[in-house]
């Protein structure tokens, strides 16, 4: 698939089925999903944080079994494949986030997030805030009809 239609999959208008009262962040030790559509297109937003060993928070944008979007708050450094690209071989601290349209890598690679985000403490209020941004960032459009909270 070409990043160009890598990046209108990303940008396509989304809305949650049938928006519940409160979109829920699982707290530590879970994870959750829920169902997005884009006209004829079904998509999944992925909310995990439920590591392993480690504590995690995900955000995750796919499409059927095809990542789009990853934000990972919480959890291990990203070693970044060698090539000539920005911040190649180099590795990339959480906060980071994964975009299938990036080069020919793609998910593959972490990218470094703003300072303003990387020096925010990962509260559960601003894990909140974070989601928001993160579904605008992945254009759901009814983000703003329904209350979010940890749970």
């Amino acid at each position: 698939m070409s990043s160009n239609q890598l990046t209108h999959l990303i940008n396509l208008p989304k809305y949650l089925d049938y928006p519940p009262s409160y979109l829920i962040v699982p707290r530590s030790g879970n994870h959750t999903r829920y169902t997005l559509h884009s006209y004829q297109l079904q998509f999944e937003l992925d909310i995990n944080r439920a590591g392993h060993r480690l504590e995690k928070c995900t955000f995750q944008l796919r499409q059927q079994h095809l990542i789009l979007v990853r934000l990972d708050l919480i959890g291990r450094t990203h070693l970044n494949p060698p090539g000539n690209y920005p911040y190649a071989n180099q590795a990339i601290p959480c906060p980071h986030i994964h975009l299938a349209d990036y080069r020919s890598d793609g998910i593959a690679i972490a990218l470094p997030l703003p300072a303003s985000i990387v020096r925010i403490d990962i509260s559960d209020a601003n894990i909140l805030l974070i989601l928001i941004i993160f579904l605008q960032r992945i254009n759901v459009v009814n983000r703003n009809y329904f209350t979010y909270k940890v749970h």
